[in-house]
């Protein structure tokens, strides 16, 4: 059930990735914090009605979570080198 939040959260790291040099820090932290709202939520608002999320449904879940968790750190690694790179 949490499959195309994993593809959503795939597609933005390699949004950040692909737009170093393009996207501004508070561009990055706006995709990563939202990134971060939409796992937080997911168990609330994706599943149907009355189902409960399955072990492989709340495996996926902790694989978005670490999706985040890097996509954060790519924010912050491109900041750091954007900081240090010279022009």
């Amino acid at each position: 059930m949490f499959k195309r939040l994993i593809a959503s959260l795939t597609l933005d790291y390699e949004f950040v990735a692909r737009g170093r040099g393009i996207l501004t820090k508070d561009e990055m932290d706006l995709i990563s914090r939202g990134d971060r709202m939409k796992v937080e939520k997911a168990d609330k608002i994706l599943p149907p009605v009355g189902v409960l999320p399955t072990l492989d449904d709340q495996i996926d879940l902790k694989e978005c979570g670490l999706i985040a968790n890097h996509i954060d750190e790519m924010c912050e690694w491109i900041d750091q080198l954007s900081r240090t790179e010279i022009v």
